[in-house]
């Protein structure tokens, strides 16, 4: 009788863990196959609307048309790619080398992702690309646009490994001098005595990949800033006012640091400024805003490849940048963790209707004797 008795205590133990790996394993495929078809209606909503109000195949070297080239580049969309190289090098070509550096890198920043050739392009002056003024003289427009100027002018040169002609753009100086920059709230601020949340991410977003000490000493100043900040109100804000784009910076530091939940919890906060037509509001209740709608986009597409565990804009390392420049292809994507949940789901679901058929047979077998001796 005991003996029986552990056998059905065991066989329903068995059956309870089982029925609870299928309905985890359901909920982990396919809520977040749910969740991840849901953001993609979202950004090929968003890449319709700013195609239809950019101009990739005339324009390049413009702040918004750069970065949507490089939204579009992150998800395997390579559908302007030649006209977008030729419009940036004849743009190149038609400029001085005094741009300011925060459109310099910019412009870097964009040809590397995709994969265009910088080496040889030389400015209307004749210097070449990385001979520009603001990527050789600290006093140029690098020194007045400050901490998010030598942020991007480090990040810059990891990406391409190179290294500009003055010592004081060495890797080790530019961390003094941005360390520098941090306030008492731990955050940055391009103006004033406060953090503010989109100059602290832009940060972060530079420095995150970086092994030294100082690097990681402002990339947890930077966290910490951020993680303070939504804990005060709920709210990413900046200046005092909660803007989507302070939010899409805040969620691109988040997936430059591998933090995926904290990248979803600004994705979440962000879609409350997206409107019918795809576009984005600057403000919450406001109306359709290019720049907000750029932004979110360069959000967004970095959620949604980091889910895929693709190989997105965000510096993680700088192997995976190499890596992703000859992989351009949404084809490629790794096999993700919602096949591997669905493989466990419907394996578990079939072991499951195989333990309620065995107990069916043991319970009929167990029935049709009892009748047969009581008869």
């Amino acid at each position: 009788m005991k003996k029986k008795y552990i056998v059905g205590i065991s066989a329903v133990l068995f059956i309870v863990v089982t029925l609870c790996v299928v309905i985890f394993s359901w909920h982990k495929a396919f809520s977040s196959e749910s969740d991840l078809n849901f953001l993609a209606a979202k950004i090929d909503n968003t890449v319709e609307y700013l195609k239809k109000n950019l101009n990739l195949e005339e324009t390049a070297g413009n702040s918004n048309e750069d970065w949507l080239f490089i939204s579009l580049c992150r998800i395997g969309d390579d559908s302007f790619l030649e006209e977008y190289t030729f419009n940036l090098l004849k743009y190149i070509g038609n400029s001085s080398s005094d741009l300011s550096s925060t459109e310099l890198s910019r412009i870097a920043i964009s040809a590397y992702v995709g994969g265009i050739d910088l080496k040889n392009v030389s400015f209307s002056d004749g210097k070449s690309f990385f001979e520009a003024e603001a990527f050789n003289d600290y006093g140029s427009s690098t020194k007045k646009q400050g901490v998010v100027a030598l942020s991007y002018l480090l990040l810059v040169q990891n990406l391409y490994k190179i290294s500009f002609e003055q010592d004081f753009y060495s890797e080790e100086n530019l961390l003094s001098e941005i360390n520098s920059y941090i306030l008492s709230d731990g955050g940055f601020s391009i103006t004033g005595d406060v953090g503010d949340v989109d100059t602290t991410a832009i940060v972060l977003l530079c420095l995150s990949y970086i092994e030294n000490p100082i690097a990681k000493k402002i990339v947890n100043s930077c966290i910490l800033f951020l993680e303070k900040s939504y804990e005060n109100n709920g709210k990413y804000v900046s200046f005092g006012v909660e803007s989507s784009e302070s939010v899409s910076q805040v969620a691109l530091a988040y997936i430059s640091v591998e933090n995926l939940e904290k990248a979803k919890e600004a994705e979440r906060i962000l879609l409350r400024f997206s409107l019918p037509d795809g576009s984005y509001s600057n403000t919450i209740g406001g109306g359709s805003n290019i720049l907000s709608s750029v932004q979110a986009l360069n959000a967004l597409t970095s959620i949604w490849a980091e889910k895929h565990g693709f190989l997105t804009f965000s510096p993680f390392s700088v192997d995976r940048y190499d890596k992703f420049n000859s992989e351009l292809s949404a084809d490629l994507l790794r096999i993700s963790d919602i096949i591997i949940w669905k493989s466990v789901y419907y394996i578990f679901l079939l072991i499951l209707i195989c333990e309620f058929l065995i107990i069916s047979v043991f319970f009929f077998v167990r029935r049709f004797r009892s009748l047969k001796s009581n008869s």
